[in-house]
């Protein structure tokens, strides 16, 4: 009878620290889930922040005829603007064509005498 109760006490005792394991190892499993939807959200996150960037980027900043005129031209801080972004998420493979048009602008829009177009004016803008 004295072996049977602590056969019955050691059994309870096992149970509790089985169940015990299986609470914490739930307690990792949820971490862990966590953590992976976390990473999952920032990295998709930063691509679509990247996208935005370069889809601003392409629709603000103009591939120029030869023969532009000064219409074909943007404010130069807005391009100014863009340009900082891009170079915040710069990447030399992707964004290696779209660096060389936007060097083309700055240097095609060094034609005009407006500083609102001209780059210029970001410098005159940037010193006051």
């Amino acid at each position: 009878m004295f072996h049977k109760t602590e056969d019955l006490k050691g059994n309870f005792l096992e149970q509790t620290k089985n169940a015990r394991e299986e609470r914490a190892l739930e307690k990792r499993r949820e971490e862990a889930a966590v953590i992976i939807q976390a990473k999952i959200r920032s990295w998709l996150a930063r691509i679509r922040y990247t996208q935005g960037i370069l889809q601003d980027f392409d629709s603000l900043v103009p591939d120029l005829p030869e023969n532009y005129t000064k219409e074909d031209f943007k404010q130069a801080l807005d391009i100014y603007q863009q340009g900082l972004r891009l170079l915040s998420i710069w990447n030399e493979e992707r964004d290696k064509d779209r660096f060389a048009k936007f060097c083309r602008y700055l240097v095609a829009s060094l034609d005009f005498d407006s500083p609102k177009i001209s780059y210029v004016g970001v410098g005159k803008y940037l010193m006051q």
